[in-house]
């Protein structure tokens, strides 16, 4: 993702992002499509905590992975876990480059969640 975004996610959810003892926090190892997702994940984690009493978990890695989203935290209940890995089946249909509705394709042996713009751009210049 690209700096704005990875900014603006760190200091929208600094529960979920915050620094680590060197200063540094976690990175997004994935395209800016996925950011409306990313956020829509992090508001959902916010508010189900408020609403259940649980404690932020803590993002120890986000990146893409076979095509889909992986949102990993430290420490989570059941239900945050539950809640986390809906979203990162639901980003399997999301264009990873736009945000656009998509699926996971083949790609020169790389998957990527991709609208059909995306695709074959990428298959036609790969």
């Amino acid at each position: 993702m690209n700096n704005e975004i990875t900014h603006k996610l760190w200091e929208d959810y600094p529960e979920i992002f915050p620094k680590n003892e060197r200063g540094y926090r976690v990175g997004f190892g994935c395209d800016d499509g996925w950011y409306n997702h990313i956020n829509a994940l992090c508001a959902t984690i916010m508010l189900f905590c408020k609403d259940h009493g649980d404690s932020v978990p803590l993002a120890s890695q986000v990146k893409e992975k076979y095509g889909g989203l992986r949102f990993y935290v430290q420490s989570a209940t059941v239900e945050l876990y539950d809640l986390i890995e809906r979203f990162e089946l639901e980003a399997e249909y999301v264009c990873e480059v736009c945000g656009e509705r998509g699926k996971i394709r083949n790609v020169n042996n790389w998957y990527k969640a991709l609208c059909d713009k995306h695709y074959y751009e990428r298959r036609d210049n790969g």
